[in-house]
């Protein structure tokens, strides 16, 4: 069973209707911690991405695809931490295309449309991979991060 991709993405350009607080401000707060979070997994800077991450941090998989690459849903920074350690050391060179970023004011969440670049050190096999990730941002951090990845054709895999 796959879990819902947010249907409401467009961008807040108002008052907040929750605290009736400027959601621009909270937006672009939003927003600046999911490109840093990208630009630490393009630096292959570990200590960022730890940084970047809640306490209580969850990374689950939307879809079955994504299901088998993520290996179950990992809870707290060290678990995530580890997963981003065996990564980065199972590719020699890896980079996120962010395609487009949105934000979801009511549900502090920000949805990126994205294109993963790698390239498996162990077979020099390389590629790029779409999907989506749904994060939830908590205290100025990342809580969770739901992926989905789109079917792709067998030589796409990197």
């Amino acid at each position: 069973m796959q879990a819902p991709i947010p249907r409401s993405l467009e961008l807040a350009s108002g008052a907040s209707p929750r605290a009736g607080g400027d959601t621009r401000r909270v937006s672009e707060a939003n927003l600046q911690v999911v490109r840093a979070h990208y630009e630490a997994v393009n630096r292959r800077d570990l200590d960022a991405v730890i940084d970047g991450l809640h306490p209580e941090v969850e990374f689950t998989a939307g879809d079955e695809r994504a299901r088998q690459e993520l290996g179950g849903p990992l809870h707290g920074k060290e678990e995530v931490g580890r997963w981003f350690r065996a990564l980065f050391a199972q590719l020699s060179e890896n980079a996120v295309e962010v395609a487009k970023l949105e934000q979801d004011d009511e549900e502090d969440r920000v949805v990126s449309s994205v294109y993963l670049h790698g390239t498996w050190r162990e077979t020099g096999v390389s590629g790029a991979v779409p999907g989506v990730h749904v994060f939830t941002i908590r205290d100025g951090l990342i809580f969770r991060n739901c992926a989905y990845r789109e079917p792709a054709a067998e030589s796409d895999e990197p």
